[in-house]
């Protein structure tokens, strides 16, 4: 397998979208719970929220439902990030979200990022069906950086020379530190380490 080094892999959510942000304000207003983004430690919002993980599931089918969702504000300074690597990179969109949010996310990226993502490639994170992961889709690409936020997937993506960026959540700050994963604070950040 070879690295194109003009390929850049990027996830949606939590890198080019505020959806956990989103997801939150939605789940207050609706079960009155006052989580904030500083609360979630983990990835596994399940955990946090004190439900299970059937439970979480079906509170995201509901909210994929709302305009919460369909208007995620984009995350302060990925327009302009992906607007700038688009001139010298090829940009691939890489997300753990469901088949069936498909339209919708072709949607959300065609009005807040048009033009900027060569391909949308899905890796749900709750499908049953047997899936590639996001390495799995790397590697088939040839994505010689991936930009992520889940301190898991970032470790399973840095392999065979990729560069991983891990932008700095609160879920992924008790994770180790790894050779091959640049924690990145910004999308000005980012740009500084490409």
């Amino acid at each position: 397998m070879s690295l194109d080094p003009n390929l850049i892999a990027v996830d949606i959510d939590e890198v080019l979208s505020q959806y956990v942000k989103t997801f939150l304000t939605w789940h207050n207003s609706v079960y009155k719970t006052t989580f904030t983004l500083k609360d979630i430690t983990h990835h596994d919002l399940s955990c946090v929220l004190g439900c299970s993980l059937e439970q979480f599931i079906e509170k995201l089918h509901v909210f994929h439902e709302t305009s919460y969702f369909k208007e995620l504000p984009t995350l302060p300074g990925a327009l302009r990030g992906t607007e700038w690597l688009r001139k010298e990179y090829t940009l691939i969109a890489v997300t753990a979200r469901s088949d069936y949010l498909q339209a919708q996310t072709q949607s959300w990226l065609d009005t807040n990022f048009p033009g900027t993502f060569s391909a949308v490639y899905y890796t749900p994170d709750f499908d049953v069906a047997p899936v590639l992961s996001k390495a799995d889709i790397c590697d088939k690409e040839g994505a010689a950086v991936m930009i992520e936020d889940s301190y898991n997937n970032a470790v399973a993506c840095a392999t065979n020379g990729r560069k991983v960026l891990l932008f700095d959540k609160p879920w992924n700050r008790h994770h180790p530190s790894h050779p091959s994963v640049q924690r990145v604070y910004s999308w000005p950040d980012i740009l500084r380490h490409l």
